[in-house]
C-alpha cells in the first residue's frame, strides 16, 4: 500500500510541475518528511 501512495503523491506532484524532473531529484533520500517513510517502506529489500 505504501508503493501506491508513494507513487500517487509522486505523479501529483509531477503533474503539478508539468515534468518528473524536480520529484525524481529529490530520490532516494531528499523527499519531504511526509514522504520519505512511505518512500522508505514500500523499497524495503
Amino acid at each position: 500500500l505504501d508503493m501506491i501512495r508513494f507513487k500517487c503523491w509522486y505523479y501529483e506532484q509531477a503533474m503539478r510541475d508539468g515534468s518528473e524532473d524536480r520529484v525524481h531529484a529529490m530520490l532516494p533520500d531528499q523527499l519531504p518528511p511526509d514522504i520519505q517513510p512511505i518512500y522508505d517502506h514500500a523499497h524495503e529489500t
